[in-house]
């Protein structure tokens, strides 16, 4: 029976019926732990079928790392120890939609950390520990206050923000400089922004349009 080396890879004892240099490269050459290159996620999952074949598929001791060149550039060193779920040595998860990144977090938790980050395109969230989240997000808001003088906005950002700034617009409809903006309730979802007329003892602009833009940080 084939034994293993000080690093992990397999070699004959030399008490195997037949042994020959095909027999030995194979068994050694299969066990080495490099980094293999493969073109894309189908020659990755050849790969893993290719060892798996030959007893030497994937395990969590004995992981195996992949270079594969359709992955993001600085992203293409990938890493599996069950031969299904592959993770970036980068440490930076990419999707394709907000919905995949939310399904892994379901099917994997316990592969994920607070403060760890991925990518859906061009946007990159950040893990809470329970959610991905927008780390910061802003946009322009032209719209009417309520009786109260309050605009409520969809933040878009998966929790709660820490922080969030309004700042008149130089187009809203009424005299910007005569207005000024305050933040109210903040919930994951949206936060109230109360619109106030400086020229008139900060009394609420009721029932009057205005535009805006925001920025928020999580």
């Amino acid at each position: 029976m084939p034994t293993t080396n000080a690093r992990k890879q397999t070699i004959p004892t030399g008490a195997e019926q037949s042994v020959s240099r095909a027999t030995i490269f194979s068994a050694l050459g299969n066990s080495i732990r490099d980094v293999v290159s493969v073109a894309n996620t189908t020659a990755r999952g050849q790969l893993v079928n290719d060892l798996v074949a030959v007893g030497q598929g994937p395990a969590s001791d004995k992981p195996l790392v992949v270079h594969r060149a359709d992955a993001p550039g600085l992203h293409r060193l990938e890493y599996t120890v069950d031969g299904s779920v592959w993770l970036p040595a980068s440490g930076v998860l990419t999707f394709a939609s907000k919905a995949a990144a939310d399904s892994f977090a379901t099917s994997y938790p316990g592969l994920l950390t607070a403060g760890d980050e991925c990518r859906v395109g061009t946007v990159v969230y950040r893990w809470s520990g329970t959610v991905w989240y927008l780390p910061v997000a802003g946009g322009y808001v032209s719209a009417g206050t309520n009786a109260s003088g309050v605009v409520q906005v969809a933040h878009g950002m998966g929790k709660a923000p820490l922080a969030v700034t309004p700042v008149m617009s130089s187009g809203s409809p009424v005299i910007p400089a005569r207005l000024k903006a305050q933040v109210g309730t903040i919930t994951a979802t949206t936060f109230d922004v109360l619109v106030l007329r400086n020229d008139n003892a900060d009394a609420p602009l009721a029932s009057n349009p205005v535009a805006f833009y925001w920025t928020a940080v999580a």
